[in-house]
């Protein structure tokens, strides 16, 4: 017995939480049963082409094109790095505690909410060509890159994101951006075909070091 006590006061000095150690994550993958039958079937074949046997051994998952619509539950693997469903039909994502994720693609999908959070590793982010009108990049803070073109954008915030490097917003409806909050490494901004006044593109032409490419003024481009 006083080892578990001993085992669990280790890893809580260390930052893990001992009942996801002990628990969740310690389950045989054979019992974890998901809530989306096409996620189900998709993590079952990489097991089983990968050798996995717990939880913990789940450290990427290409899910293109499966139908899936449902993906809330890969929240039950701490260690995913990667994760694609690129394709598929998910409407709305609730990720949170994915402190490995490095790579994520919801691209080509239904989206119209998504919410991401405690994903401080990741670096890579692909939401193009779904329906968001809303998007807020806070506590990404090792993102590098943002592919979120093709959607109904009225609103984004990237603000405080340091290693920012490009991001890809066209085909919106931004009315507005502002790229003035600690972006010290931004380097590129597609910006084009938002229908964004010619004081806005006249700011965004202002900035220095950041390459943004752009139609103008919505009339230009209508």
């Amino acid at each position: 017995m006083k080892r578990i006590y001993i085992a669990v006061w280790l890893l809580a000095l260390l930052g893990v939480a001992p009942w996801r150690a002990y628990g969740q994550d310690m389950a045989e993958l054979g019992s974890i049963s998901l809530r989306d039958e096409s996620l189900q079937s998709c993590l079952q074949a990489a097991a089983a082409k990968n050798g996995w046997v717990y939880a913990t051994d789940v450290t990427a998952l290409n899910c293109n094109g499966k139908g899936i619509s449902y993906v809330d539950d890969i929240n039950a693997f701490a260690n995913l790095k990667k994760a694609s469903f690129f394709r598929n039909k998910v409407v709305e994502a609730q990720l949170s505690d994915l402190p490995m994720l490095e790579h994520l693609n919801l691209a080509n999908n239904q989206l119209k909410s998504i919410e991401i959070s405690d994903a401080g590793r990741l670096e890579e982010l692909y939401l193009f060509n779904n329906s968001l009108s809303d998007f807020d990049a806070t506590g990404l803070k090792s993102l590098k890159k943002l592919r979120i073109n093709q959607n109904k954008l009225e609103s984004i915030k990237l603000e405080n994101l340091e290693v920012l490097e490009k991001v890809y917003l066209f085909d919106n409806q931004l009315p507005d951006l502002d790229l003035s909050t600690n972006l010290p490494k931004l380097s590129f901004v597609d910006a084009r075909s938002n229908p964004m006044p010619d004081e806005v593109y006249d700011y965004l032409d202002s900035l220095e070091g950041i390459t943004i490419p752009h139609d103008g003024n919505a009339e230009d481009w209508e």
